[in-house]
């Protein structure tokens, strides 16, 4: 009788394994995922620097970015001052974040990192997990899903770049 090897958890192949594990394996580095930034026009700033995104694509892991191009830190596009326009995923594997009034960037810093960021990484990872790779008609349910991701992963992601200041005992 011929005995196989214990192989429990292990997938028969590598295209049967779950994707976050796909990701993992097929990434790669994360220095390979551009963050281009452009000048922002005057009176206008990035809330978030080219280093806070990298920090944030860093702390959420590979199984979020994979698949990622480019981060870009842009202009906003056909500029309406009655409309605020902060980030939007491009289908395949573009994130772009727009730049804001300067008075109120240093403001936006945090919100730009952990819920614009996230938000679009969220609809990236479910473009990416259904394998869309063209312009992407956005439904009610890819919005909650973008939520849901940054909801799941804000928490992580506060914690590992803003851990809390370290109290001296009494």
């Amino acid at each position: 009788m011929v005995r196989l090897p214990n192989t429990a958890g292990v997938s028969r192949s590598l295209r049967t394994d779950p994707r976050p594990r796909q990701a993992l394996r097929r990434a790669t580095p994360l220095e390979r995922v551009r963050i281009h930034v452009h000048a922002p026009r005057p009176g206008f700033a990035h809330p978030a620097s080219g280093r806070d995104v990298r920090a944030v694509l860093d702390a959420v892991g590979a199984s979020a970015w994979y698949g990622l191009r480019v981060v870009e830190l842009r202009q906003t596009e056909d500029f309406d001052p009655r409309s605020l326009v902060y980030g939007r995923t491009r289908a395949p594997g573009e994130i772009f974040l727009y730049e804001q009034r300067e008075h109120e960037a240093a403001a936006l810093r945090d919100f730009m990192r952990f819920d614009v960021l996230l938000h679009e990484l969220g609809h990236h990872v479910l473009q990416h997990r259904v394998r869309k790779v063209g312009s992407v008609q956005r439904t009610s349910d890819h919005e909650r899903f973008a939520e849901a991701f940054a909801d799941r992963w804000k928490p992580a992601v506060q914690a590992a770049l803003d851990p809390p200041a370290c109290q001296e005992p009494d």
